[in-house]
């Protein structure tokens, strides 16, 4: 968000109303748009409403089939550098068990730059932490969802149990032929019905299923923007598809979390492939490591090249012989062909230059993006009006004590934490649905107005 200027003090004002009536064909300025999705509340980590249950891990066998607690094995999905996925089962609902021997990760030391462009020692280990921490925060049906971690401290293994997307990548990478071939299981029903096979080489996807993905995967990265997360690693191998075809975006390892969530200012470094990496980091002529990147404008980028790959099964920028300087070229004057077959719109072409935008200042943001004329096309309903559409914030007890002190929320959602363990969150919900009792209230908006972090006084706005 732009209006920084406030958020050093100990109060943040803004009103709720109704949403602004902005045309599809114009995108308002960013003032509007920070009105726009201002008006409801904040959005904070969900770690409140978004229980993960954390357990030791008791491997058995009944029947000569292995149990994980009381998942079933059903069999093996797969098998990566640093992890191991089967498939389990529980209560009829299956799932995905990512396993991860930690012992092995940390026995995988490297050098490498961080963010701020220092010298350190990493392991895998800190992603899969790193992702184990986002992925506890945060609740979205766009999003993987994390159900439960189990340990076992004698192998040194996490055992993390998460959302089945039984349907696989949204697009899979041939490197021999360098195309990009279409997920099949998005045509099934349709080529079942009418007797038809599908030559998946051959095959693109239509510009209203693109549509589609395109509004499901900004629904969860504006949602992963205003809670301070930068994916950073987004592209079609890191969305995944569930058996009603529902994009999820996986793979929080590269990810950021923005110490304040409302100044975007990452780093120096930037992990990800190079065929994602935008114009900005990308100059020849500059010393990248001296460089400061802003986060979301790269999410957006990225969101840009995984549309183009999607219509035209193929990278927007690319180098034959995988020469870098030669791909940095090309991404760094952002020019790209569009190909004359499959035909698109327009307005799918527009929507590409807005997000593949060399300026990353001037880059369309994940806000400004649901006002876009082709994301709506032909939809009941107008992503635009998803700028108030967003998750109730209730404090933890960090985002108190950091004073990020103004909020409103819902008086049904503070029900549920009346008798919450923790004394400030309780004393918080209690305050309020006493003074709120028996007069109607739905909606309160609240302000903490801190003394010192001993001395703090609630006080509360119907």
């Amino acid at each position: 968000m732009s209006s920084k200027k406030s958020l050093s003090s100990n109060s943040l004002n803004f009103s709720l109303g109704e949403p602004l009536e902005i045309d599809n064909e114009k995108i308002g300025s960013d003032d509007e748009i920070n009105n726009n999705s201002l008006k409801y509340e904040k959005i904070a980590f969900l770690s409140d409403l978004n229980t993960i249950v954390e357990s030791e891990v008791n491997i058995k066998y009944i029947d000569q089939v292995k149990y994980y607690n009381d998942y079933k094995l059903i069999k093996k999905l797969g098998q990566g550098s640093i992890c191991k996925v089967k498939l389990v089962e529980k209560n009829n609902m299956k799932f995905a068990l990512k396993i991860v021997n930690k012992k092995i990760l940390l026995k995988k030391k490297k050098f490498q730059l961080d963010e701020n462009g220092n010298m350190v020692i990493t392991t895998p280990m800190e992603g899969i932490l790193k992702e184990i921490s986002i992925l506890k925060k945060v609740n979205h049906p766009n999003l993987v969802k994390l159900y439960e971690i189990m340990h076992n401290k004698d192998k040194s293994k996490l055992y993390l149990v998460l959302e089945y997307c039984e349907h696989g990548d949204l697009m899979t990478y041939d490197e021999e032929k360098n195309i990009f071939i279409v997920n099949k299981n998005i045509f099934e029903k349709h080529l079942k019905k009418n007797n038809l096979e599908l030559d998946i080489e051959k095959s693109y996807y239509t510009e209203n299923l693109i549509r589609s993905f395109i509004r499901q995967i900004i629904r969860g990265l504006n949602y992963l923007h205003r809670i301070g997360v930068i994916h950073k690693d987004l592209k079609p191998n890191n969305i995944l598809l569930d058996k009603d075809n529902n994009c999820k975006i996986i793979d929080f390892n590269f990810s950021s979390i923005l110490e304040n969530r409302w100044i975007d200012n990452v780093g120096k470094k930037l992990d990800c492939n190079d065929y994602f990496r935008p114009a900005e980091i990308c100059d020849l002529d500059k010393d990248e490591i001296k460089n400061d990147y802003k986060g979301m404008p790269v999410d957006i980028w990225a969101l840009g090249v995984t549309a183009y790959i999607l219509s035209y099964n193929k990278f927007p920028f690319y180098s034959e012989n995988d020469n870098i300087i030669e791909l940095y070229d090309k991404i760094n004057k952002a020019q790209y062909e569009i190909p004359s077959k499959p035909q698109r719109s327009k307005y799918f072409i527009h929507f590409l230059k807005k997000c593949l935008e060399k300026d990353p200042n001037k880059r369309i943001t994940s806000e400004k993006i649901f006002y876009l004329k082709w994301l709506n096309i032909g939809e009941k309903e107008n992503l635009k009006n998803q700028c108030v559409k967003v998750v109730k914030f209730i404090p933890t007890q960090n985002e108190i004590y950091k004073n990020m002190i103004f909020f409103t929320t819902y008086i049904n959602d503070l029900e549920k934490l009346k008798d919450d363990k923790r004394p400030m969150i309780n004393k918080i919900a209690n305050k309020i649905l006493d003074k709120t009792k028996n007069k109607g209230i739905h909606k309160v908006k609240i302000k903490f107005k801190f003394k010192s972090n001993k001395d703090n006084k609630i006080k509360d706005k119907e």
